[in-house]
């Protein structure tokens, strides 16, 4: 029975194939893991995320009494306790987010926000991994970083995040003592140096070996003569 279809065949088919099937996963893991952790919350903690949050309280034992009872069923269709509760962390995360946010973000960058207790920072955060397309990893660092304060927005007109300027520590002056001892290594140095260029065989220097010392003692002796002019000053 012949066919009109055709194995796909080329490099750039695979790829096209493979970008829609990450898209399929990414969009669909995102969506199906939100309302697992709806459907969490809704049954065991009347949707209230602090009251899933308050480990102590009775409804956390029935969810706890509930995940112990039924493991193996959970599992046998892909559910186990761990999953059960991320799902319910990012669907707390989802609601505080914009609508259209969330799927820009993946399931794996809303996983990230988990850790950011902070709304706003949390918005922050969410805008700037779309606006700068970050990669799960830049985005992972990210987050750390926001978490402790080395990342800060600094343009409300423009959410984002951007990297706090490092401090620099003023260091103290240099010790005179320590200057005049560098200086008299350095004359030893520099008489070394002429000793071992005046051993050197002038046969075996190359034109530009040589002009690049011309360079380099040219460059010294302007150093020094500003250094002299200081100390006469």
């Amino acid at each position: 029975m012949s066919t009109d279809l055709q194995a796909p065949t080329s490099t750039t088919e695979f790829q096209t194939i493979l970008a829609n099937l990450k898209l399929l996963v990414r969009d669909h893991l995102l969506y199906f893991r939100l309302e697992v952790g709806r459907v969490i919350l809704d049954s065991f903690f009347g949707g209230d995320s602090f009251a899933y949050t308050d480990r102590s309280n009775a409804k956390q034992t029935k969810f706890t009494e509930f995940l112990d009872t039924h493991a193996e069923d959970l599992a046998s269709f892909g559910l186990k306790p761990w999953l059960l509760r991320e799902s319910v962390q990012v669907h707390i995360v989802h609601q505080t987010l914009p609508p259209t946010v969330p799927e820009q973000l993946g399931y794996t960058r809303m996983l990230e926000l988990v850790r950011v207790s902070d709304p706003t920072k949390r918005a922050q955060l969410a805008n700037a991994a779309i606006t700068q397309s970050m990669t799960v990893a830049q985005f992972k660092d990210t987050v750390g970083a926001a978490n402790s304060g080395t990342w800060y927005d600094t343009d409300d007109a423009t959410p984002g995040v951007q990297p706090k300027a490092p401090v620099q520590a003023a260091l103290p002056p240099p010790q005179p003592g320590r200057l005049i001892t560098q200086a008299e290594k350095w004359l030893n140095d520099a008489q070394t140096l002429a000793a071992g260029w005046a051993a050197v065989d002038p046969t075996k220097v190359k034109a530009g070996q040589r002009d690049r010392m011309k360079k380099a003692v040219a460059a010294l002796r302007t150093e020094l003569e500003a250094l002299e002019k200081k100390l006469t000053a």
